[in-house]
């Protein structure tokens, strides 16, 4: 969610305001998303350290939330730039304000691309197993590692744990995929076939 909106607002930035460097920082915004998160791993355990979060939720919300806005960025400027621009003139003559353009026009109208941002967003989190692994131990511990915990313990696999743990984890995100698939393939597909 906090990779949605902050991904929504510099999006927004990026469609609606001219300014000096837009297209070269644009670009520098996606840095995050062109290495692998294992080159990163050791800066940022580093910096969680120094900062004593070790071990909270978070230091997950922080990570996931930084490496998902990148891809959210993405999404939502090349929604909130097919809303036209005569439209969100006509509401800045009405009296508008920037916010209440963002609010009331390019929103509703770009709501298929937030759902499928948000979807990929949730999806790539919930499945995200290296940060997890590392940063956290006992109390904020996510599904994956739980999972990953009961492989070998005292050189036996625990084939009945990791089966009923694996069906724990996997039936919310199939469930939440079911539910959200029309919006994900909308979204995605919105605006690919232009004539």
């Amino acid at each position: 969610m906090l990779a949605l909106l902050i991904g929504a607002l510099a999006a927004f930035a990026f469609v609606q305001w001219e300014f000096r460097g837009k297209e070269p920082l644009f670009f520098t915004s996606l840095i995050g998303r062109m290495f692998p998160p294992v080159t990163t791993l050791i800066p940022i355990y580093l910096m969680i350290k120094h900062l004593k979060l070790l071990d909270t939720l978070l230091a997950l919300v922080l990570i996931y939330a930084a490496f998902q806005v990148p891809l959210v960025l993405l999404i939502l400027r090349d929604f909130f730039q097919q809303v036209p621009q005569e439209i969100r003139e006509c509401a800045y003559l009405d009296g508008c304000s920037s916010r209440q353009v963002f609010l009331r026009i390019v929103l509703p109208l770009s709501i298929n691309g937030i759902l499928a941002a948000g979807i990929l967003s949730f999806v790539l989190s919930w499945n995200e197993f290296l940060f997890a692994l590392v940063i956290t131990s006992y109390d904020a511990k996510t599904a994956p590692v739980a999972l990953a915990t009961f492989i070998e313990t005292e050189g036996v696999i625990q084939w009945g744990i990791i089966a009923a743990l694996g069906i724990c984890t996997i039936m919310p995100m199939l469930l939440f995929m079911v539910f959200m698939r029309k919006f994900l393939i909308k979204g995605l597909t919105l605006g690919s076939l232009k004539g």
